[in-house]
């Protein structure tokens, strides 16, 4: 479709669309509403008899009139008008402390993550292994002796495994190269 074509598409839609919001039908239930003019200081406000009501005669209602209505605090009427009214609770019983857990229970030793780290291949170089290894979103060469991302070293490389040392918290850890 080119570019011309694109434009008078759109141009059409956007007319059409004009043309149907001109020639709308009025909704009686969105028709709009005549304000009335607020009632001087020295005439009385109307208030609304129930919920919902309307003022008789079109006089305006004075909202900031209304006043919160006077509840009595001793009361004990579930209905008293109050949505989220306090309730009071009497005090649990103490309870007797508990024992303070062991310090071997509560200060567990970290542990380093998962390696994140999918084996690719190897080959051989110089007498040396090096390992494909596919880190986030990339591809990299490593050795025996290399540092991955400030984080892992590589301390050997054997037949089906490599064997990193996480350097934050000093913890070997071991990456199967069988290529499950």
């Amino acid at each position: 479709m080119t570019a011309l074509t694109k434009r008078i598409l759109l141009a059409l839609g956007l007319a059409a669309t004009l043309a149907a919001a001109w020639f709308a039908p009025a909704d009686p239930a969105v028709a709009p509403v005549a304000i009335a003019p607020i009632a001087p200081a020295a005439a009385k406000p109307v208030r609304a008899s129930g919920k919902g009501a309307r003022a008789a005669g079109g006089a305006a209602l004075d909202v900031l009139g209304i006043r919160r209505r006077d509840l009595d605090p001793d009361d004990d009427d579930e209905h008293d008008g109050r949505l989220f009214a306090l309730t009071q609770w009497s005090p649990p019983p103490a309870a007797a402390p508990a024992a303070p857990a062991p310090a071997a229970e509560a200060a567990a030793p970290a542990q380093a993550p998962p390696l994140p780290f999918h084996p690719l291949g190897r080959y051989q170089q110089q007498g040396r292994t090096v390992v494909f290894l596919q880190f986030n979103d990339q591809n990299l060469l490593v050795q025996e002796g290399d540092t991955i991302a400030e984080v892992y070293k590589v301390e050997s490389i054997g037949a089906s495994s490599m064997q990193l040392r996480y350097i934050p918290l000093d913890q070997q850890q071991t990456l199967d190269l069988s290529g499950r």
